[in-house]
């Protein structure tokens, strides 16, 4: 009896499934004769493309290259970049020391007219003080665009800006038992390049063989400020925290002394295209006039409220003033006078540590500072209305 029942029940099961199979074929078929899916297959691409869903009617071109209602895509993300990456006659580079917590770089910007952005970076092993761009290879390469960088350790290293993802520096100088505070690159002797240190000593190298070819010792505290002049490439400023200012001449190895007593010297630099006249600022805030061919000071002016960090010229008597008071100030040298013309406030990086010209552009300034949201920034000062580490200098093509 069980045996007879589950056979009736497995035939009408396999009845009921005949009649849904019938149902179902029954609907495919309405569905191919509905859309003529009979003959898809034998159809041309165009033809079913116009058939499915109806959206061969919205489809006019092939690709939206040949669709003239839609703007072409002529470059793609990976050819803007690579346009960015390479450097043009009319780019400026831009060098900055960066420190975030306890990593440092060296960050490479590119700078022209439409645009600034970082080209690439350089991780560095200690915390950097000084950056100063050369333009020599002791392999008599052309188009070269190096930088020396002194730092917290007693070793100078050069690196090349040309070079992506270096891991090391090109050239190592070893000579110096304390930190570097500045360099200075004799563009007239090109194969010179001048070092300051805390170890209160100033090192002159050389880099045909990367030796220190002269050491100055003779200071009573840390050397903070060097630069030799663009004229005549044997003479050297040197300032001290002692308030001393050194101008040594490098062929006959003489020195001549200048003091502003109870001030630290933060920064000297020659006046362009002078032979004898330059300029130091202090940690009291003032900036000194001195004539080498006169033993005294020529004229001072309290400038700033606090250290005067920084001092750049845009022209041989216009030059610019930063300081910790986060202030730049523009002066004019007139008959030997510090004639304030403007002083601008607003520039928002903290306080200033650096600033710099853009050699193009005069009047395009970059202002470095301790602002650690905001320590880079360019200023246009032909537009600027009134009221930590960068140097620009020429890309050498």
């Amino acid at each position: 009896m069980i045996t007879d029942d589950v056979e009736m029940m497995q035939d009408d099961q396999m009845n009921s499934n005949d009649n849904q199979t019938n149902n179902l074929n029954n609907e495919d078929t309405d569905i191919i004769d509905r859309y003529g899916l009979d003959d898809y297959e034998d159809s041309s691409d165009d033809e079913q493309r116009n058939i499915i869903g109806g959206y061969g009617n919205l489809v006019q071109h092939d690709s939206n290259e040949n669709d003239p209602y839609l703007e072409p895509d002529n470059q793609s993300d990976e050819e803007s970049e690579a346009e960015d990456f390479n450097l043009n006659p009319n780019d400026n580079l831009l060098l900055a020391g960066r420190v975030q917590e306890d990593a440092s770089s060296l960050e490479v910007h590119v700078y022209n007219e439409n645009d600034n952005y970082i080209h690439h970076d350089v991780y560095l092993p200690a915390f950097p003080m000084c950056i100063e761009p050369i333009s020599y290879s002791s392999k008599e390469e052309t188009n070269c665009n190096w930088c020396a960088i002194g730092d917290m350790t007693p070793t100078i290293s050069i690196w090349d800006n040309d070079v992506v993802n270096e891991l090391e520096p090109l050239i190592r100088l070893k000579g110096h038992k304390d930190a570097v505070l500045d360099l200075s690159w004799n563009s007239k002797m090109t194969n010179i390049l001048a070092s300051a240190s805390v170890d209160k000593t100033v090192h002159l190298w050389d880099l045909n063989t990367n030796k220190s070819i002269h050491k100055l010792k003779k200071f009573n505290d840390r050397v903070q400020s060097i630069q030799f002049n663009s004229e005549d490439e044997g003479k050297l400023l040197i300032g001290d925290c002692d308030g001393k200012i050194s101008l040594v001449d490098c062929n006959a190895l003489s020195i001549q002394n200048y003091s502003i007593a109870n001030n630290e010297i933060e920064k000297v630099c020659w006046i362009p295209n002078s032979l004898h006249n330059f300029l130091a600022s202090t940690d009291k805030g003032t900036i000194h006039l001195f004539d080498s061919r006169v033993k005294d000071e020529i004229s001072n002016v309290q400038a700033h409220q606090d250290s005067v960090t920084d001092l750049t010229f845009s022209s041989a008597s216009l030059f610019l003033s930063a300081s910790a008071d986060g202030d730049i100030k523009i002066w004019n040298l007139d008959s030997n006078n510090f004639k304030l013309i403007d002083t601008y406030k607003e520039v928002n990086v903290g306080k200033i540590f650096a600033i710099a010209c853009n050699p193009d552009h005069p009047l395009i300034v970059a202002v470095g500072g301790d602002n650690k949201r905001k320590s880079i920034e360019i200023v246009d000062l032909s537009k600027v209305e009134s009221g930590k580490l960068i140097f620009f200098f020429n890309l050498r093509h």
